[in-house]
């Protein structure tokens, strides 16, 4: 089942505009995003009930099952021990990912209260971005009904791309919302 969604299309015709704007030689060359990881922190006191609903959870906004992380050592200060579970995660790649990329796009970070878009200091030097959102039922595949409480969500989109400047080109171009210039004087009306 080989669907080729929207999100794979523009890239797809992105690719020669990318490769002309980042100065490549080569069509192979142009950074593309190679997966996206989704991982949910529980805390240390998580049941076991809110283990399976966040696995739950996550399973019905990926369409992929994740699995559970648990702690390596025991640390006191924590109050946690080792084998304890602390967290759900699963990585998308292919079909899933863009699927998941135009879900989040198109629906859920414009349905985020006070979103004024991601900003450009998030993506590190490999031209990589990671964002966190502060509750995960903004994702309509989730019935409100069943939401016990609020969790948040970290989402880290991998490219391929050399350098920050590359991966936020390629990001830009494939619809990410960035913040505009946003700094103002003392009173935040001056340029």
């Amino acid at each position: 089942m080989n669907m080729k969604t929207d999100l794979d299309k523009q890239y797809q015709s992105i690719k020669p505009e990318l490769m002309k704007a980042l100065g490549m030689k080569s069509i192979m060359a142009v950074p593309g995003i190679k997966k996206v990881t989704l991982n949910v922190g529980l805390g240390q006191d998580a049941s076991k009930e809110d283990v399976e609903r966040a696995v739950s959870d996550i399973e019905k906004i990926s369409g992929q099952k994740p699995i559970v992380t648990y702690v390596k050592r025991s640390e006191a200060g924590f109050k946690i021990r080792q084998g304890w579970p602390i967290g759900v995660k699963v990585t998308l790649r292919r079909d899933n990912m863009y699927r998941f990329l135009e879900h989040l796009l198109l629906i859920c970070l414009p349905a985020l209260r006070e979103f004024n878009g991601l900003t450009k200091k998030s993506i590190d030097r490999q031209g990589n971005i990671s964002f966190g959102l502060s509750d995960y039922s903004v994702f309509r595949s989730i019935p409100f009904e069943q939401i016990k409480r609020r969790t948040g969500m970290d989402v880290c989109i991998t490219t391929s791309a050399s350098d920050s400047a590359s991966g936020f080109e390629l990001l830009k171009r494939m619809g990410f919302p960035f913040k505009e210039n946003m700094s103002g004087g003392d009173n935040g009306n001056e340029e």
